[in-house]
């Protein structure tokens, strides 16, 4: 009886080693923007093993306020986003977090249509009594795809935002070596002096997760002299690295 239970245990295991769960963060700011932007840094925080390899379409998407990670829409113009990933991925389900824009007309319906979310080929209507909070809305696809879509239903009054993506696959690389790091640009916000001798000093802390790698993961800046890095090396699973300032008003250009 202890062998079949064991036999058992092990099988489940490994049934559900292959999938894995992907996470796309969107990059929220302090405000909704007013500008749009279909630029991969801006839009996107992080992903999972660096699955979003681009921004295929990207119309009228901005940066939410903080939390809410992408706005899409106007009051008279829908939003798309496509992403695509870096592979062909088997996704079994895919969930979008989103809310509705918090104004009475972006979350309710008109006698002629209705205003919601449309997730790959899926339209979702607001969910009743929670349209303006980050809920989960997911559909299930069981299919090979390179690509994610994102869209309002209909363009009048139909703003949305939304958070985070997580879908579930099959590895499509599995022995792929891969160095995972935040893809938007960091920012150290704005510097006030107390005077101009008196240097202005800041740090921002960088995750750095490594798969397959081999070795250590050697760290260099591209350019500049203003910055420094505390490590110019870590372990190959990864750590974390901060990105450090010291500079004085005299020396700004």
């Amino acid at each position: 009886m202890k062998k079949s239970f064991f036999l058992l245990l092990l099988m489940s295991l490994t049934l559900g080693a292959y999938a894995e769960k992907y996470t796309i963060v969107f990059n929220s700011s302090n405000a909704d923007s007013s500008s749009p932007t279909s630029d991969l840094n801006s839009i996107i925080l992080r992903a999972t093993g660096n699955c979003v390899d681009e921004i295929r379409t990207a119309e009228k998407i901005y940066r939410a306020k903080d939390g809410y990670g992408i706005k899409g829409g106007t009051t008279s113009v829908g939003a798309k986003l496509t992403l695509g990933l870096d592979d062909t991925y088997q996704i079994t389900t895919l969930t979008v977090y989103a809310a509705a824009y918090n104004t009475k007309d972006d979350t309710t319906s008109t006698k002629t249509y209705t205003r919601g979310l449309i997730v790959y080929d899926q339209y979702f209507d607001w969910e009743t009594g929670h349209r303006t909070q980050l809920r989960p809305y997911t559909v299930t696809l069981d299919k090979a795809v390179d690509s994610i879509y994102v869209a309002s239903n209909c363009d009048s009054k139909n703003r949305w935002y939304v958070q985070r993506i997580e879908f579930e696959a099959e590895d499509p690389h599995p022995n792929k070596a891969a160095i995972e790091m935040p893809y938007a640009k960091m920012d150290f916000g704005s510097v006030h002096w107390v005077s101009e001798e008196e240097p202005m000093e800041d740090v921002l802390s960088l995750d750095v997760a490594g798969k397959n790698v081999v070795g250590n993961i050697n760290l260099s800046l591209k350019s500049g002299k203003t910055f420094t890095l505390t490590e110019t090396s870590i372990p190959a699973a990864g750590g974390e690295v901060d990105i450090f300032y010291s500079i004085t008003m005299k020396e700004v250009t």
